[in-house]
């Protein structure tokens, strides 16, 4: 139910009303407090990694 955004600054208030609708906490994290080598492992972090998760993935895509 929780939703990580990480970004240089929080996101808008009309974003995290809309997480909050769709029953969703956005927890904010300054991309400032990572490291090069962690940004990197989170761009290259795939949601769909795994069969199991392929199955489903068209319904919220």
């Amino acid at each position: 139910r929780h939703v990580v955004y990480v970004a240089s600054s929080p996101p808008a208030s009309l974003c995290r009303s809309f997480a909050s609708r769709m029953g969703k906490k956005i927890i904010y994290l300054p991309i400032g407090m990572f490291s090069p080598i962690t940004l990197k492992k989170i761009r290259q972090f795939h949601v769909l990694d795994g069969h199991p998760v392929r199955q489903y993935a068209g319904r919220y895509i």
